[in-house]
């Protein structure tokens, strides 16, 4: 397993896409699809950033974590996949974030740029707990396909499916989700049988349709729109968002401790001396 890890790590990870733009030829409409969000403020890249300067970047490379400032290309690689929006000055100042906050400002000149209508991309929670959540007066789309993220947050899951439309503009459909946790998933299955697995499409979807529909989700939940206003935010109670809030905040230490453990194993191992 050492071996194929080594190979991923080191020769399939590096080469897969960093950035993806979906262009309607008929009407020259296009979309920009990230994991993070738009690089600022770095040396070596005055804003607004070229999606250009991508194909420039050797990004063959095993990882992108604790890159000097001296390695533009890295940082640039590290903001693409990791940076997140904010919606005021004072929110960018204050942010723990991974990599740096983009305001609306920045999303406007970045889509102006390089001829793109709309900026996709994931990476974080929407704060409404909802599967998609629009940022910069519509500019800007978080939409998060994992739902109840990591098996705690207690989110939905989102899928933006775009169709043609008699406007400039593409109609935006966005469809939300309640995935089972794999046990549940593997009980569900074994319940159904081997013929369960041969139903026609129709029917597996009824069985979808039925689970989600405990979780108060339908047909009905889906957001319909033009741009730039695909959806609107989600009301959420102050104890649902505490909880989340709490729950993402368990997550983030967790994830850091494992990130840092032979650091920490040392520092304790000093500490005991």
């Amino acid at each position: 397993l050492s071996a194929v890890w080594n190979v991923c790590t080191t020769s399939v990870f590096p080469l897969l896409p960093i950035a993806a733009v979906c262009t309607d030829v008929l009407n020259g409409y296009r979309i920009a699809v990230v994991h993070g969000g738009i690089p600022v403020d770095l040396p070596g890249y005055p804003p607004p950033v070229s999606l250009e300067e991508l194909r420039r970047v050797d990004r063959q490379r095993p990882t992108v974590q604790k890159l000097p400032v001296s390695d533009q290309g890295g940082q640039l690689l590290y903001n693409f996949m990791w940076a997140d929006p904010a919606e005021t000055q004072e929110e960018k100042n204050s942010s723990n974030s991974r990599a740096g906050k983009f305001l609306e400002s920045d999303s406007r000149e970045f889509c102006e740029r390089n001829g793109i209508s709309l900026l996709v991309r994931s990476h974080e929670v929407p704060r409404t707990l909802r599967g998609i959540m629009a940022n910069h007066s519509g500019l800007c789309l978080t939409v998060l396909s994992a739902s109840n993220y990591c098996g705690s947050v207690g989110n939905r899951g989102g899928v933006l499916v775009l169709r043609p439309s008699m406007r400039r503009s593409p109609a935006l459909e966005a469809f939300e989700h309640w995935a089972p946790p794999w046990p549940q998933l593997c009980a569900m299955l074994a319940m159904l049988g081997a013929e369960g697995l041969r139903q026609a499409p129709s029917e597996r979807r009824r069985h979808a349709e039925q689970w989600e529909l405990s979780f108060g989700i339908s047909q009905k939940n889906c957001f319909l729109g033009e741009l730039p206003d695909p959806c609107a935010a989600a009301t959420v109670s102050s104890e649902e968002s505490l909880s989340a809030s709490r729950e993402q905040l368990m997550q983030y230490m967790a994830e850091r401790i494992v990130e840092h453990k032979e650091e920490l194993f040392e520092e304790f191992c000093r500490v005991d001396e």
